[in-house]
C-alpha cells in the first residue's frame, strides 16, 4: 500500500513538473498596435513564456483603439481576453526611440517603465529612417541617461535591422566610452537559411563581448510556400533553443494581414507573405506554422 502510495506521488510530481516545463524559457510573441490582435490570440501557445508590443506598457488600446476585436470585427470592449490568461507570461516592455527622433511620434511618448519591470528593450531599428532613426552618437548618449534612469533594471541593446550594420559598430564603440550598461544584444533577422543565421548571431554576439541575444524579430522572408516556412521553423528552432548565446526568441508576427495570391518582384528587397502569421485571419487558432513554433523543442534534445 505504501509503495502505491509512493508511486502515485511520484507521478504527480512527474506530471507537475512536466507542466512547468512546457514553456520555453526563451520563447516569445510580437504583438504590434496594428488592427491584428484578436480576443483569444494567446490562449493556443502552451510553450511561449514572454511578448512584447513596442511600447512600455500592455494596454496598446489606449493609443490604437483598434488594436484588439472579436472575430466578428467589431472591437472588444472588454480588454481581459487581449492578454495573456496565464500569468507566467511575462510582459517585457520597449524603450521604442527618443522624441525628436524617428518615424512614429505616437511611440516616443509612452509612460515610464513600471517599478516591477527587470528588463528593457530600447531602441528599435535606430539605423532606418522609416523607424527609430537616431544617429549613433546621439542614441548612446540617450541610452546612457536610461542606464541612470533605470540603474535596477536590464538592458537590452538597439535592435539594428542587421547585424552587420555599421550603425551597431558606431553605437557600441560610442557607448564603450560612455560606460553604457548593455547586458544583452538585440538583433533583427528575416533572410538566410538557418544554418547561416545561427553562424550570424554567433559572430554578432563574440564581436561584442560575448553578450547573450535577443532575436527580437525573425521570419522567412520572400517567401510564399507554407510548407517551406514551416520546414524553416521546425529547422531553426530547435537550434536556437540548444544555442547558448541566444537567451530569447520572438516570431515577427502573431497574424500578418496579406493576400497569398499578391505577386512580388523577386528584385524587391523585402516582403513578407502572411504564410509567416502564427494565428489563422479570422480565427484565435494556430495556423501550421503556429503549430511548428508552439512545439516544445526545448525538451527535444
Amino acid at each position: 500500500m505504501e509503495s502505491s502510495r509512493i508511486l502515485i506521488f511520484l507521478i504527480g510530481l512527474a506530471l507537475v513538473l512536466a507542466g512547468n516545463n512546457q514553456k520555453s524559457s526563451k520563447k516569445g510573441l510580437v504583438i504590434s498596435n496594428w488592427k491584428n490582435h484578436m480576443v483569444g490570440d494567446f490562449e493556443p501557445f502552451k510553450t511561449v513564456s514572454w511578448w512584447y508590443n513596442y511600447h512600455t506598457y500592455k494596454e496598446i488600446y489606449l493609443e490604437a483603439p483598434v488594436w484588439c476585436h472579436l472575430e466578428n470585427g467589431t472591437i472588444a470592449k472588454n480588454k481581459t481576453g487581449c492578454f495573456p490568461s496565464d500569468p507566467e507570461i511575462e510582459f517585457v516592455p520597449m524603450i521604442w526611440g527618443e522624441k525628436g527622433y524617428g518615424s512614429n511620434p505616437g511611440l516616443v511618448n509612452d509612460p515610464d517603465l513600471a517599478e516591477t519591470d527587470y528588463v528593457v528593450l530600447a531602441y528599435n531599428e535606430p539605423n532606418r529612417p522609416d523607424q527609430a532613426d537616431m544617429p549613433a552618437l546621439d542614441a548612446a548618449m540617450l541610452y546612457r541617461e536610461l542606464n541612470d534612469k533605470y540603474p535596477d533594471k536590464l538592458f537590452v541593446s538597439p535592435s539594428c535591422s542587421s547585424t552587420t550594420s555599421p550603425w551597431m559598430d558606431e553605437f557600441m564603440t560610442e557607448c564603450d566610452k560612455l560606460n553604457c550598461k548593455i547586458d544583452y544584444l538585440a538583433a533583427h533577422m528575416y533572410l538566410g537559411t538557418p544554418n547561416q543565421r545561427l553562424n550570424k548571431l554567433k559572430n554578432f554576439s563574440e564581436k561584442f563581448g560575448g553578450r547573450k541575444i535577443w532575436l527580437t524579430e525573425f521570419a522567412l522572408a520572400k517567401e510564399q510556400n507554407m510548407t517551406k516556412i514551416v520546414d524553416f521553423v521546425e529547422t531553426f528552432l530547435p537550434m536556437l533553443e540548444q544555442s547558448d548565446f541566444i537567451h530569447k526568441y520572438s516570431w515577427f508576427i502573431n497574424r500578418y494581414k496579406y493576400n497569398h495570391d499578391e505577386e512580388h518582384d523577386e528584385n524587391d528587397t523585402f516582403w513578407i507573405d502572411s504564410y509567416n502569421s502564427l494565428v489563422e485571419q479570422e480565427h484565435p487558432r494556430l495556423t501550421p506554422v503556429g503549430q511548428a513554433y508552439d512545439k516544445p523543442w526545448h525538451l527535444m534534445k
